[in-house]
């Protein structure tokens, strides 16, 4: 059988991520959005307007590799990666002085950690396409 192929946004429920999304649907693409807001993804899907077989929805926090495994799963068992769009980030919106170092951990594990747990399991499941996108859209 041969899969559908999809792609994978990262942080999807706004800015950026929720563009590229819309964007990728408009192009007749099957998109797979994560974000940790699942109502914003849910308005997404109401927005782009595009048929259950070529919208999956994966409500996660980048950062806990549990939660990433179980998407890449879900994803491989029904399509084909074709890229991986690693947009979840976030940021203080404030000189870096002035964090936390809980606030520098939360940037960093989602930021960079997050975005390594998504490539690794992409790379397990046997998908090597992908492409990073950085950016910081939310406040912690």
């Amino acid at each position: 059988m041969i899969k559908n192929r999809i792609t994978w946004i990262t942080g999807a429920s706004s800015g950026i991520g929720r563009e590229i999304a819309i964007h990728f649907a408009s192009k007749g693409e099957n998109v797979a959005v994560s974000s940790r807001g699942q109502d914003g993804l849910e308005r997404l899907r109401k927005e782009i307007n595009i048929d259950d077989k070529s919208f999956l929805s994966l409500p996660l926090d980048i950062s806990n590799s549990n939660l990433v495994t179980v998407a890449a799963k879900a994803i491989s068992d029904n399509f084909k990666l074709d890229c991986l769009i690693n947009n979840a980030g976030i940021t203080s919106f404030k000189p870096a002085e002035e964090n936390s170092l809980r606030e520098i951990k939360e940037i960093i594990n989602t930021n960079l950690t997050g975005a390594i747990f998504a490539l690794y399991d992409q790379e397990q499941e046997g998908n090597n396409n992908k492409c990073s996108v950085g950016c910081c859209k939310k406040d912690i």
